[in-house]
Order: C-alpha cells, then structure tokens, then sequence
C-alpha cells in the first residue's frame, strides 16, 4: 500500500483537468451565505444579564427584535437634583407625582451643556410606554443617563417592517440628540455612525451622515 502511494505521488496521478467534484460533495467549496442586512446580531444585555429585547448588527446598528420586559432594577442608577444645578424645572421627587413613579433626576447629555434637573420616569417594559413609545434600556441608548426610558416608536420589531429592520436611531430635533425608532428604508444613507465621519442621524424621511441633526 506504501508503495502504491508513492507511486501515485511520483507520477502525479490524480483526477483529470476539469471539474469532477460533484455538485453535492461537502469537498466543494461553500457559496458565500447571505446574513441579510443585520450581519452577525448579537443581543444586547441588560445588567443583571437579561435580553433587552435589541441586539447590535456587525456594522454597529441597532435594531429592536422582541419586547423588553427588564427584571433588573434600576432605581438606583438615578442620581437625584443637587443644589448647585442651575437649570431645574424640579427640585425633588414630590415635584414630580406624575405619572407615578417618576423622580426629579439630575441628567447629562452628551449633545447639551451645563446637566440640568427634571421629572423622568424609568420604564421596565414596552407596557409601561404609550402606544407610539418603546422601552429603551441604558445599555442600548448611549445618552448619559443610567436606566431605560421611554422613546418615540412607530415599530416594536422587525415585524412591523417591510425591511424587516426596526432600528432605533438618532432623531432630527434640531440641535436636540434623541432617540427614536422606525423601520429602516431603502433610502437610508448610512446604517450607524460607524460609517460616518460623524453621526448618522435620521432625517424626516431617512437617515443620512451629517455633522448635526438636518432641521427641517
């Protein structure tokens, strides 16, 4: 047997030219397979390792995929109004009885400066939102505010999409960063800041890579 492999390696012996491996083989390389537009999702994770209901694409894109429903507590993540606050429309929690549960919270942000006092109102689900709202996790929004809030919503999923694609994306507020989701369009410029040189901002009609929200 060992001398009939060498012979076949000294001779060169093998199949002739031309493609003899069939169709089916698993020796023939794999066609490339279509991931979609999200290309590697990974799910998000809440901080007691819960789903938050969104995951991030390879391309830094963020889409909402189920219902975040939050078991994690975040009410001590809010950092209550201090004195030395120029700005407040409240000065503690019972300034700020509705709707229940809502605190007098000091908040940063990354698009405004000097932070500021006012009512919010922490969701732990999409329930907790009205009906053209969703819950955002702080893990998922990137504003300086530690605990989920309550974001304008015309999707809640993929489902609800013709793109399949429900992305939460920075909205047009004229000067103002927020947050928003809808469904992703064929018209889109850009899918995340990742592929701008500075952000990725969505327009009345769809998102396009602009030094500031376009106001319109």
């Amino acid at each position: 047997m060992v001398a009939l492999l060498l012979l076949l390696i000294a001779c060169h012996c093998g199949p002739p030219d031309g493609d003899t491996v069939p169709q089916d083989s698993p020796l023939r390389d794999s066609e490339p397979i279509d991931q979609g537009p999200c290309a590697n999702p990974q799910p998000i994770l809440v901080i007691d390792g819960g789903p938050s209901g969104y995951e991030r694409c390879m391309d830094g894109s963020v889409n909402k995929v189920g219902e975040t429903n939050l078991a994690a507590d975040y009410s001590g993540e809010i950092r209550p109004c201090e004195d030395w606050v120029k700005y407040k429309s409240c000065f503690t929690d019972a300034d700020c009885e509705d709707p229940p549960g809502s605190h007098c919270a000091l908040v940063f942000s990354p698009w405004s400066y000097p932070p500021w006092c006012e009512c919010t109102t922490p969701c732990t689900s999409d329930a907790d939102c009205g009906a053209l709202e969703a819950c955002v996790p702080p893990e998922v929004h990137d504003l300086s505010l530690d605990w989920p809030l309550c974001f304008p919503a015309s999707c809640r999923s993929g489902e609800s999409c013709p793109s399949g694609e429900c992305a939460l994306v920075t909205e047009n507020d004229c000067g103002w960063g927020n947050f928003e989701l809808r469904c992703r369009k064929e018209a889109d410029e850009c899918r995340s800041s990742l592929e701008c040189d500075y952000d990725c901002w969505a327009h009345d009609t769809h998102l396009e890579c602009t030094l500031g929200p376009p106001c319109t």
